[in-house]
């Protein structure tokens, strides 16, 4: 389908589709984090709590980088 025109009906079967696989892949990394808070919340990264640097990122130096790997043949 090389420049052609996707039909409406098929959008939206795709867009559902899509959402729900982020929202499946979303809820997951969501509970990851989660449990990093729960058991290393309070741990000291420098001269920040795991917990601020998730919370809010205010007068703090640091960044989250929460990456994905991509292959190259999907």
């Amino acid at each position: 389908m090389c420049g052609a025109e996707i039909p409406p009906q098929y959008k939206t079967n795709f867009m559902d589709i899509l959402k729900s696989k982020f929202k499946e892949k979303a809820s997951a990394q969501a509970a990851d984090i989660k449990n990093l808070l729960k058991e290393h919340g309070e741990k000291v990264i420098d001269s920040v709590t795991l917990s601020q640097a998730y919370g809010g990122m205010r007068d703090i130096k640091s960044m989250i980088w929460e990456t994905s790997l991509l292959d190259a043949q999907e």
